[in-house]
């Protein structure tokens, strides 16, 4: 299956990852899972050897179709499922809309913007920096997002051809803006998962995605809340601390 890696036996595990990324960026945690799980570790649409997204307009759903191919294609019927920002928002649109493929749900921040009101100041935060990125060109553009998610001045300091990495990507990624946007389901949705639940956030996250974390913990019976060091992509900078807990969280 194109964009799609399959290792280990035991019980099913699904990762996601973040937009300008790829299932690489869960090499270490595979490596951990796989003595005990089979782990499905899915390149998003328009990253890693994925397929392209269909183009505009975009939601979500397009996702969660190829997803539910994937795993129709293995003969499995439920996962834990283990996503970070884009790809937690994906993994929580399915507990939300799929529970019944979900046997565990943890998320590292997950970009839910639309649970956000317009009119908060965040959401608009966000919403302003996905316009922007549609006027600029593609450099400039994974500059603006790379720079929001990790600080300023970290965009410049990469390799030459990791920025340019990071720009061809930049289409898609638009695109990831508005299907995070456009999704339709609320927090009263939230309260309707039932599975155990782990909620992770860096200490040094942008307040839009801590806001989107606290309206989704305190919408979720029994979730738990780990706060790890690091920021919005602990999972990549932090990922020793990041894969203890989530270890701990699927063993217990």
């Amino acid at each position: 299956m194109q964009g799609v890696s399959v290792s280990g036996q035991g019980p099913a595990v699904v990762l996601l990852h973040s937009s300008m990324s790829s299932s690489r960026q869960w090499r270490l945690l595979v490596e951990s899972l796989q003595a005990k799980y089979q782990v499905i570790n899915i390149d998003m649409l328009g990253y890693g050897s994925a397929p392209q997204a269909a183009g505009s307009p975009f939601r979500l759903d397009a996702e969660v179709e190829r997803i539910e191919h994937i795993l129709g294609s293995l003969g499995i019927e439920k996962a834990s499922w283990i996503g970070h920002s884009y790809g937690g928002a994906t993994a929580l649109k399915i507990a939300v809309q799929k529970p019944q493929w979900v046997e565990r749900l943890v998320i590292f921040e997950p970009v839910a913007f639309h649970l956000l009101p317009v009119s908060h100041p965040q959401r608009q935060k966000v919403d302003a920096l996905g316009a922007q990125m549609h006027q600029m060109t593609h450099e400039q553009a994974a500059k603006q997002f790379i720079n929001y998610w990790n600080g300023e001045g970290f965009f410049e300091k990469l390799p030459q051809p990791i920025q340019q990495q990071f720009a061809a990507q930049v289409i898609k990624t638009s695109l990831d803006f508005e299907g995070l946007t456009g999704e339709t389901y609320g927090q009263q949705q939230l309260k309707h998962i039932n599975c155990p639940t782990l909620l992770l956030k860096g200490k040094l996250t942008q307040p839009s995605a801590a806001e989107v974390a606290k309206i989704v913990s305190a919408n979720i019976a029994g979730c738990q809340v780990v706060t790890t060091a690091g920021g919005h992509m602990a999972p990549v900078s932090h990922a020793t601390e990041v894969n203890k807990e989530i270890l701990a969280f699927m063993a217990c």
